[in-house]
């Protein structure tokens, strides 16, 4: 005799779906009636009262207390052992991806157990976050249901023998969707992530920062080339493994993407800061006297590069102001006309 670990839950339990007089409850009347309601095997039967009264027993909430004597000797007459096999034999789960869907929150049900939607007054708390296909290749329909469910009514699993690897496949199934949701969810929200491994030779083979005298910065307001040097240097190492991790996984963990955005920062302000003294170099070129201190040398393009950082103090000082004057109006309170 098989041991319990090579069968199925239904069988090792004896709660094989179908409606037998002894022990029917909620969950077994349920699913025996949801499943025969999407399976070919009773559409093939073209029995109008059979289906008028699945369709009452889904109206009655799948209380078979409630139906008609005369409705229940219906189901009865024809759900026996051989033809719940049938049935339950035309449903199954392949875990390729599409095979499970997030509903972003706990709101759906299982349409199998009735879990989140089983109680009359719509009143379940217990609600599924994930649910799984229940295919039907035999020209039926298929169902979205909860995991349990699928192993609990015996239904087969595509690479599973027996329950415990069902559970196994369900469980490994459900954690490859949810790594595959969180790359699409992220590369959604950073729509240019495919310029990451172009941003990174461009920022492992930068213009010098050198390329113009600490005077350039000073007049534009800003710290000197080592300054630049330094955050760039920070940003190398990670940056590198930030894009490596990228072409491997095509997305980013949260502290990755915060370097990359960091390096991309990084990277367009010295580009912009560079083509402004490059600009002033061109227009002022230097005093071709090598006697002369950069400041003389210089002294054009200098004095060039003060009036623009000048400017975009004050233009930054304007930018500022309007903005604290919109945050304090946002957090003043609406007054009752």
């Amino acid at each position: 005799m098989a041991s319990s670990s090579n069968k199925t839950f239904a069988v090792a339990n004896g709660k094989v779906g179908y409606l037998d007089r002894d022990g029917i409850g909620y969950r077994k009347t349920r699913a025996t009636a949801v499943l025969a309601a999407h399976s070919h095997t009773i559409a093939a039967k073209q029995d109008k009262s059979l289906n008028a009264v699945l369709a009452r027993l889904r109206t009655v909430n799948f209380d078979i207390a409630r139906l008609k004597p005369r409705e229940v000797e219906y189901i009865f007459a024809y759900f026996d052992g051989k033809v719940t096999d049938k049935i339950t034999g035309e449903f199954s789960f392949s875990p390729g991806y599409g095979s499970i869907r997030d509903l972003k929150a706990a709101s759906g049900h299982c349409d199998l157990c009735g879990k989140g939607d089983s109680r009359d007054d719509g009143g379940n708390v217990d609600k599924l976050r994930y649910q799984f296909l229940l295919a039907n290749d035999a020209g039926g329909e298929s169902i979205w249901v909860g995991s349990s469910c699928i192993w609990q009514h015996g239904l087969h699993v595509d690479g599973a023998a027996n329950m415990e690897e069902a559970k196994e496949v369900l469980r490994k199934s459900l954690q490859e969707h949810i790594r595959t949701w969180k790359v699409q969810d992220w590369q959604l929200a950073n729509p240019d992530h495919a310029t990451i491994p172009d941003t990174w030779q461009e920022f492992r083979h930068p213009v010098s920062m050198r390329a113009y005298p600490d005077e350039f910065y000073v007049a534009y307001g800003l710290p000197g080339s080592a300054d630049f040097y330094r955050r760039y240097s920070v940003l190398y190492r990670p940056f590198r493994t930030a894009s490596k991790f990228y072409d491997r996984k095509r997305f980013l963990s949260d502290d990755k993407t915060v370097i990359w955005r960091d390096a991309v920062r990084v990277y367009g302000e010295n580009k912009s800061i560079l083509a402004i003294f490059r600009e002033a170099a061109n227009r002022y070129p230097a005093i071709n006297d090598w006697r002369l201190s950069s400041d003389e040398r210089w002294a054009d393009a200098i004095k060039h590069l003060r009036g623009l950082g000048a400017k975009r103090k004050r233009e930054a000082d304007e930018a500022a102001k309007l903005a604290a004057v919109k945050g304090k109006r946002k957090r003043s309170p609406s007054r009752l006309s």
